[in-house]
C-alpha cells in the first residue's frame, strides 16, 4: 500500500470512529429524551416546533460563545439534542398527521344567540392565562402554561428574542424588547406568511415593577411555550 492510500485509510478509519462516537451521543441523547417524554406529537407542525426549538437553542449557543465567552462545549450539547429531535422526529414520520388550524373557522357567525353563549362559556373553560413582562433589564417572565420560566437574557442590544405560543388552533410569536428608555416592550406577531393571528383575547396593563408591559393572552388548554433568546 502506498503512503497516500495509508494516510486515506487512516482518515477514514477517524472519520468513521468519530461518527460511532457521534451516533453514540445522539442515541443517549434521544434515550433520556424518551425517558423524560415518552410521547412525541403526531400532529407535524408540534413535532417540527420540537426540532426547531432545539435549532433555536443551538443558534442562541453559537450567538454566546461568538459575543459572550460562552463554551464549545455548550454548543456541541445543542448540536446533539437538536439531532436527537431531528431523529425523533424521523423515528415518528410514518405517524404524523397533517391537522389544519382551528383558527380558519373562527369569524364564522353563530346561528343564535344561545350558540355565542354556550361556545363564549366553553371558551372561558378550555383557555389558560398566559402573561409575559420584563423585570430589570436582563430577565423575561412568563408564567400560566407549559414551557413558562424566568428567561435570562444578560447579552445582545434592545431586542432580547421572541418566545413562541404554540397550539392545536394556531402559533403565535412574542418579539420581546428593552427599550433604551429603560422600557420593556412585547409584541404578538404572525409566524408564517398567509396565517393571521389566532383569535386569542390579549390585554396590555403596567407591571408591579412600572417599568414593563404585562401581556396577557388568553391561549387554549394545550398550548405550550418555548423562548429564543437573541
Amino acid at each position: 500500500m502506498d503512503s497516500q492510500a495509508q494516510v486515506d485509510k487512516i482518515a477514514q478509519e477517524e472519520k468513521t470512529a468519530n461518527m460511532v462516537r457521534v451516533f453514540a451521543e445522539v442515541e443517549e441523547e434521544i434515550l433520556s429524551a424518551e425517558r423524560k417524554f415518552p410521547t412525541f406529537p403526531t400532529d407535524v407542525i408540534h413535532a417540527s416546533a420540537i426540532v426547531n426549538e432545539e435549532a433555536g437553542e443551538l443558534s442562541a449557543a453559537a450567538l454566546q460563545v461568538t459575543y459572550e465567552g460562552n463554551t464549545w462545549e455548550h454548543v456541541r450539547l445543542e448540536a446533539v439534542q437538536t439531532a436527537a429531535m431531528a431523529v425523533r422526529f424521523l423515528l415518528m414520520f410514518k405517524d404524523l398527521e397533517s391537522r389544519e388550524s382551528s383558527q380558519k373557522e373562527r369569524g364564522k357567525k353563530m346561528d343564535s344567540e344561545k350558540q355565542e353563549d354556550k361556545a363564549a362559556t366553553k371558551d372561558v373553560q378550555d383557555t389558560k392565562i398566559f402573561t409575559i413582562y420584563g423585570h430589570s433589564d436582563d430577565l423575561i417572565e412568563t408564567e400560566g402554561i407549559t414551557g413558562c420560566d424566568e428567561f435570562g437574557c444578560y447579552g445582545g442590544g434592545q431586542y432580547k428574542g421572541f418566545g413562541i405560543l404554540t397550539s392545536m388552533e394556531g402559533s403565535m410569536y412574542i418579539h420581546c424588547y428593552f427599550g433604551n428608555k429603560g422600557i420593556w416592550h412585547f409584541a404578538p406577531s404572525l409566524v408564517n406568511e398567509g396565517f393571521g393571528l389566532p383569535e386569542w383575547p390579549m390585554s396590555f396593563e403596567m407591571a408591579d415593577n412600572n417599568h414593563s408591559i404585562l401581556l396577557k393572552i388568553a391561549v387554549p388548554k394545550d398550548t405550550v411555550f418555548n423562548m429564543i433568546l437573541a
